[in-house]
């Protein structure tokens, strides 16, 4: 879901229509179905493959973003399980975690791990993506 924020391409993916309307449709047909919510959750794991297939292609604009976010909060207000997110992270966070991965690709282990540990000692973590980095709260 975090990533979703963070995209910011310009090219919509005309796919995205139908990827969302597939998902909304197994979604409630799941729970129209008796209330069958593990029908629901497939849906929605279904919906998150394939959107995290085209995040790491790069083939998802920043409002095909917005709309499969705004999906995922349609879901979440009805099953109450997904986890948003919306703590703003501190500048000085997001500016030692660029830093962190030019070292990185720069091949400065040292100082990209000092980095690291000062990110962590502020109660936050990196996770490396083969698109990039996430900042998580601890």
């Amino acid at each position: 879901i975090s990533k979703l924020k963070s995209i910011e391409g310009d090219n919509d993916n005309p796919k995205i229509k139908e990827i969302i309307a597939n998902a909304k449709y197994n979604f409630e047909k799941g729970l129209d179905d008796d209330l069958n919510i593990s029908v629901g959750m497939a849906a929605i794991f279904d919906f998150m493959k394939e959107i995290n297939t085209l995040i790491s292609k790069k083939e998802l604009s920043r409002q095909d973003a917005l709309e499969s976010y705004n999906l995922l909060m349609e879901f979440d207000k009805i099953l109450g399980v997904l986890e948003f997110m919306d703590e703003k992270i501190p500048d000085e966070i997001v500016e030692f975690a660029k830093q962190r991965d030019e070292f990185r690709k720069a091949k400065n282990y040292g100082e990209a791990d000092r980095l690291r540990d000062e990110i962590s000692d502020k109660g936050y973590y990196m996770e490396d993506t083969v698109d990039g980095y996430l900042i998580k709260k601890k």
